[in-house]
């Protein structure tokens, strides 16, 4: 079998340009909070992979080729070395993340949720064992308010960023990114199985009237971001309690994480 021919030099410049032109617009992309993100990782981390990528390739031009073939984008500056908890939008997140924990905090399966007196009659260590998991999907919305809150103290300069896990702008672009149907989904399931099991416990827990939406039309809402949801798995099944309770401390866990469906 002939082997392939091999492109001529000018042909290589442009196959090598357009590489490196792919690498910036995937940079400055990545930068802007655009496309596709994973919520348990800063924007830091992949921004510095991408720049590293733009060094290799570099090298490979001025390995392979003569400089006066040199692509228009290599006289383009590397990309700076970023923090590597850096957040894209961060200084957007706070407004948007105090509008959205209200709207959250409104939803009627949520009023209904925890007005129902569970938490009164079981503790955490029954709630497990009854399998309803309430107290896991009411920490979702309690660690929203606290990474909301972190943010704050460290825009107000009372705290100093913290360590991988612990970055309140990663826990607050997380939260507030979650689509109504996904919290929907995390309520209503406690509700349905709080109410096949202790019925008498939601006769007086609905709530009269909703508010009204937090947003209209024409007012801001959060930035339209994908966000890869954790997947249930049939390890995640048989977390340890240990790690769950740690997990919710570190405001990282998922309602997969206890085996929800």
């Amino acid at each position: 079998m002939a082997k392939a021919k091999e492109p001529t030099p000018m042909e290589k410049a442009v196959l090598l340009g357009k590489e490196l032109a792919d690498s910036y617009s995937k940079w400055e992309r990545r930068y802007r909070g655009e496309g596709t993100i994973d919520p348990f990782y800063a924007d830091g981390y992949n921004l510095n992979m991408i720049r590293n990528q733009i060094c290799i390739q570099k090298k490979r031009i001025e390995k392979e080729l003569p400089r006066e073939l040199y692509p228009d984008e290599y006289l383009l500056p590397i990309p700076d070395l970023m923090n590597n908890e850096y957040v894209a939008l961060q200084d957007e997140w706070v407004e948007v993340g105090e509008k959205r924990i209200l709207e959250v905090k409104q939803m009627p399966d949520y009023l209904t949720l925890i007005h129902s007196g569970y938490s009164k009659k079981f503790s955490e260590k029954q709630d497990d064992k009854n399998h309803i998991y309430y107290y896991a999907v009411v920490g979702y919305v309690k660690n929203f308010e606290r990474s909301l809150q972190g943010a704050k103290d460290y825009e107000s300069g009372k705290k100093e960023l913290a360590l991988k896990y612990n970055n309140p702008y990663l826990d607050l672009r997380r939260y507030a990114s979650y689509k109504d149907s996904w919290w929907h989904e995390a309520f209503s399931r406690c509700i349905t199985v709080i109410q096949k099991q202790y019925p008498e416990l939601l006769e007086k827990s609905i709530p009269t009237e909703a508010e009204k939406p937090l947003f209209t039309e024409t007012e801001a809402k959060p930035p339209m971001v994908s966000i890869i949801l954790p997947q249930r798995t049939v390890a995640s099944q048989k977390t340890p309690h240990k790690k769950r309770e740690r997990n919710q401390i570190e405001g990282q866990f998922s309602l997969f994480d206890f085996g929800i469906n």
